[in-house]
C-alpha cells in the first residue's frame, strides 16, 4: 500500500498499520490525531518502549478487512503472531524495494527504518 505517513502492509484480507490512530498529523478530520494516539498508546504500554516494541500492540493496528471493512476493531493485541508475520513481510518488501515478483530494486533500502515517521517526542524516548 502506498502511504505518505506511517507504513502500512496488506496480506490478503489483513491490513497492518505501523501506528496507533489514523497516523495523520494533518487537520483533515482524522481522529485521534497522530500525537494524541501516540500519547495514549505510550500510557497504555506503561514503560519506555524499545524500537522492537513499536512493532507490537498498542503501537500498531491490525484489521481483518473482510470482517471489518471500516477498520473499527484493532486485533493487534489478540493476533500478535500475525502482526509479527506481517512486520516480517513488510521488512522483506522494503529491503527488496518491491512487493511484486522480480529482482530487487534498491539494496540500500535494507537499512530503512520502518518506523521512520514517528513524532519527535516518541523518537526521543526510545532506547
Amino acid at each position: 500500500m502506498q502511504s505518505i505517513g506511517p507504513f502500512v502492509v496488506r496480506d490478503g484480507d489483513w491490513k497492518l498499520c505501523l501506528c496507533p490512530g489514523s497516523g495523520s498529523h494533518l487537520e483533515h478530520g482524522n481522529t485521534p490525531r497522530r500525537d494524541d494516539a501516540w500519547r495514549k498508546s505510550l500510557r497504555k504500554f506503561g514503560k519506555v518502549p524499545t524500537w522492537k516494541d513499536l512493532a507490537r500492540a498498542p503501537f500498531v493496528q491490525l484489521f481483518n478487512l473482510a470482517d471489518d471493512p471500516h477498520e473499527d476493531r484493532n486485533l493487534a493485541a489478540q493476533e500478535s503472531k500475525r502482526v509479527d508475520q506481517m512486520v516480517a513481510l513488510l521488512r522483506q518488501q522494503v529491503s527488496s524495494g518491491r512487493s511484486t515478483p522480480g529482482p530487487g530494486i534498491n539494496p540500500e533500502r535494507s537499512r530503512m527504518n520502518i518506523n521512520q515517521r514517528l513524532p519527535d517526542f516518541v523518537r526521543k524516548l526510545l532506547k
